[in-house]
C-alpha cells in the first residue's frame, strides 16, 4: 500500500512537471475579454458625497476628479445636492428608501449616488537601521520610512431603480522610504504616499463602476510533429482560419501515425484553441473535452473553464450595452424635463418681476410722481418685455 502511494505521488509529480514544462517551452496566445462593471450600473451623471471624518471629503473629492477625468461622466455639484436634499427634506445619514432614491435621481438628473466613508487613514514614521557584512567590515544602511494605511467604504444607490447596494470595504497599504549609507536621511514627503494610495484606491474602484478587461492565456503546442509549428505561424499572423485547417490536418496526421496519447491530446487541444479564437465556443469546448478525455491535464480543464467564462462574459457585456442605450435615452428625457422646469421657473420669475414693476409704476402715477403720459410710456416698455 505504501509503495502504491509513492508510485502514485511520483506519477502525479511527473505529470504536473510535464504540463509545467510544456507551458513554459511552448508559445501562448491571448484573448482579451471585457467584463461589465461589478455593480452593473450605467454611469452618466453621478452624485458623490462624503460621510464621516474630514478625510472622507478628500477621498470624495479625489473620486469626483477621477470621474470627471474620464471625459464622459458628469458629477453633480455637491452644494446643489445638499440644496435638493434640504428642499425635499431628505437625509442621507439614515437609510434612504427606494421611492425617495428614484425621486432624488429625477431631481438631480443622476444615475447613481455614491457615498464615501473613510474609517482610517494613518501614516507612521520609522527610522530603521540595517547592517551588512562586507570585505571592508560592517556597513550600515539608514532607512527613513513612512507606512500608510487607508480603510474606506463605498456605498452606492442606483437612482434609476432605487436599488441600494451593500457597502464595499477597501484596505490600501503602502510605504515610501529614503535611504542613506552615510547618515540618517530625511523622511520622504508623505503627500507622495497619500497620492499613491488614493490612486490605488481608484484602481480598486474601476471594476466596481466601469467595464474592465481581462486577458486570458492559452498555450499552443508547436513542436515539429505533423506540422504543428506551421499551425502556430498562422496563429501568430492572426490567420485563424488557416490555423484551424492546418491544426485539423495535424490531428489526422497524428491519428494515422499512431502517435502517443500525449500528442494526440495536444492536437485536439490545438484545434480547440483555433475554434476559440474564431469565436466558435461550443466546438472549442468539444475539442478541449476530447483532449481531456485522452489525457486529464489541468491545462485542458482550465481551457474549458476559460471558454465558458468568455461566453458568459460576452453575454453579460452585451446585455449591459443594450441596457446602456435604454439608460441613456431615459437620462436624455430627464435632462429635457429638468431644462423645461428650469425654463418654466425662469419664465415665472420674469412674470413676477414684470407684475411687481407694473404695481410700482401704478403707485407712482397714483401718488402724482409721474404724469399720465410718462405712466403710459413706461407701462408700454415693461409690457414689451413679456
Amino acid at each position: 500500500m505504501k509503495k502504491f502511494g509513492i508510485i502514485l505521488f511520483l506519477f502525479t509529480a511527473i505529470n504536473l512537471y510535464s504540463q509545467w514544462y510544456a507551458g513554459i517551452t511552448n508559445p501562448h496566445v491571448y484573448k482579451r475579454i471585457t467584463h461589465p462593471p461589478e455593480l452593473g450600473l450605467h454611469l452618466k451623471r453621478v452624485a458623490v458625497i462624503p460621510e464621516g471624518y474630514y478625510t472622507s471629503n478628500e477621498l470624495a473629492d479625489y473620486l469626483t476628479t477621477y470621474f470627471v477625468n474620464t471625459g464622459y461622466i458628469e458629477v453633480v455639484d455637491r452644494e446643489h445636492l445638499y440644496q435638493i436634499l434640504k428642499e425635499q427634506n431628505l437625509s442621507l445619514s439614515g437609510r434612504i428608501d427606494k421611492a425617495n432614491a428614484v425621486k432624488l435621481g429625477k431631481l438631480l438628473g443622476a444615475t447613481a449616488l455614491i457615498t464615501v466613508n473613510v474609517y482610517t487613514e494613518e501614516y507612521k514614521k520609522e527610522m530603521k537601521k540595517e547592517e551588512y557584512k562586507t570585505k571592508k567590515g560592517i556597513r550600515t544602511k539608514f532607512i527613513a520610512r513612512i507606512d500608510g494605511y487607508l480603510k474606506f467604504s463605498i456605498k452606492t444607490i442606483d437612482l434609476q431603480t432605487g436599488k441600494i447596494f451593500s457597502a464595499k470595504i477597501y484596505e490600501i497599504r503602502d510605504y515610501i522610504e529614503n535611504s542613506s549609507y552615510h547618515e540618517k536621511p530625511e523622511y520622504p514627503d508623505y503627500h507622495i504616499l497619500k497620492t499613491r494610495m488614493y490612486k490605488k484606491a481608484m484602481d480598486g474602484l474601476t471594476k466596481l463602476f466601469f467595464p474592465w478587461e481581462q486577458s486570458l492565456s492559452f498555450v499552443f503546442y508547436n513542436n515539429d510533429k505533423c506540422g504543428m509549428k506551421q499551425a502556430y505561424y498562422y496563429i501568430k499572423a492572426k490567420d485563424y482560419k488557416n490555423a484551424l485547417e492546418k491544426s485539423l490536418n495535424v490531428l489526422e496526421c497524428m491519428k494515422n501515425a499512431n502517435s502517443s496519447s500525449k500528442y494526440i491530446s495536444r492536437a485536439y487541444y490545438n484545434v480547440g484553441v483555433c475554434y476559440y479564437l474564431l469565436g466558435d465556443y461550443q466546438k472549442a469546448i468539444d475539442y478541449f473535452e476530447k483532449a481531456y478525455t485522452i489525457k486529464d491535464y489541468s491545462t485542458y480543464k482550465d481551457a474549458i473553464n476559460k471558454v465558458k467564462l468568455t461566453e458568459q462574459t460576452e453575454r453579460d457585456y452585451l446585455i449591459y450595452l443594450k441596457e446602456s442605450e435604454s439608460v441613456e435615452e431615459n437620462q436624455n428625457q430627464i435632462s429635457e424635463q429638468i431644462n423645461t422646469q428650469s425654463n418654466t421657473q425662469n419664465s415665472n420669475q420674469n412674470d413676477d418681476e414684470i407684475i411687481e414693476k407694473l404695481r410700482k409704476l401704478k403707485k407712482l402715477y397714483q401718488e402724482g410722481l409721474i404724469t399720465e403720459e410718462e405712466y403710459k410710456q413706461k407701462k408700454k416698455e415693461i409690457l414689451e418685455k413679456l
